[in-house]
């Protein structure tokens, strides 16, 4: 398969990848600055709330989370990097597919529940059990989707684990 070789073309990739990962950041942030920072009083507020939760997981955590995987998926055969020639690409693709599973199937659908929930009920919504169950889901895997995402930027700066070179003999 052809490699990148253009430095136009590889700075192109990057631009990508780091602008996916920005906005898979900082909607991570958003998320939890919302779920900390807004105490809604009215079942209006609360709805707004739950559904501003719901608007920035759908239109900018899922497409950033797939920009990485996809400008990942491009790093990985058109350059160096390889998908597991590095134990930390390595790592990296484990957790950036395990999060988008996590999410898909687990936090897409308490945030889903929860404005939906906040919708019908309003501020009775918060007497519900089912409500305060996927809010305190959400809240919490919010938090450690923040968390983890910071590790995989850690990881990328540092390159810990890097492939020994082998020495070859002359």
């Amino acid at each position: 398969m052809k490699k990148l070789h253009s430095s136009k073309e590889f700075k192109w990739l990057k631009t990508l990848h780091v602008f996916s990962a920005c906005m898979w950041g900082g909607a991570a942030v958003a998320l939890v600055m919302v779920q900390l920072c807004i105490h809604p009083v009215t079942g209006d507020e609360l709805h707004l709330r739950d559904l501003c939760m719901k608007v920035i997981d759908d239109y900018v955590v899922i497409p950033g989370a797939f920009g990485c995987l996809l400008t990942g998926l491009v790093y990985a055969m058109l350059t160096k990097w390889g998908f597991f020639k590095y134990r930390w690409v390595t790592i990296k693709w484990i957790l950036n597919i395990s999060f988008i599973l996590f999410g898909a199937i687990y936090f897409v659908p308490w945030v889903d529940k929860a404005e939906a929930i906040s919708n019908m009920q309003r501020l009775t919504a918060l007497q519900d059990a089912e409500y305060l169950h996927s809010r305190f889901i959400s809240e919490g895997m919010a938090i450690f989707q923040l968390i983890a995402l910071f590790g995989i930027v850690t990881l990328s700066v540092f390159k810990p684990w890097m492939k020994k070179k082998s020495s070859t003999s002359q």
